[in-house]
């Protein structure tokens, strides 16, 4: 079995309150497998013009852990949601292009995808006023 990645959109009061995303309506959520908050928070660093390693004081913070972690929601920090919102085509394509020479080791579209999924979601949970989320299961 691999890594399950599920990003969504939720009100930061009631996100601790899901176990994945699953009844979830499809446009409040994105699917991306093999992604965990440590490559997300390289994306986000790359956003930010910082591509170095990891940062662990991003903003990342886990809500909830079930089954002692195989299952794990963390909230992506609200201001990568709002660079990720207002991304111009160039800017989110630099990204893609950084991102897919990091450790992640995925091709450029792979990553580009993956960005443009996030940018969808983002914009809604800005105009929604709610956060982005990574739901991981092993």
């Amino acid at each position: 079995m691999g890594l399950i990645a599920n990003f969504f959109i939720a009100d930061p009061d009631t996100a601790a309150c899901l176990e994945g995303t699953f009844e979830m309506d499809a446009s409040d959520k994105f699917e991306a497998h093999r992604l965990t908050e440590l490559e997300v928070g390289y994306l986000y660093q790359i956003a930010m013009g910082r591509p170095t390693k990891f940062d662990s004081t991003l903003g990342f913070s886990v809500v909830n852990l079930f089954d002692g972690g195989e299952r794990i929601t963390t909230k992506l920090p609200d201001a990568f949601r709002d660079l990720l919102a207002v991304a111009t085509a160039e800017e989110s394509n630099g990204w893609a292009h950084a991102w897919s020479k990091s450790e992640l080791g995925w091709p450029k579209s792979d990553c580009s995808e993956v960005i443009k999924g996030l940018q969808c979601l983002a914009k809604r949970a800005q105009a929604a006023n709610k956060s982005l989320f990574l739901w991981n299961c092993i």
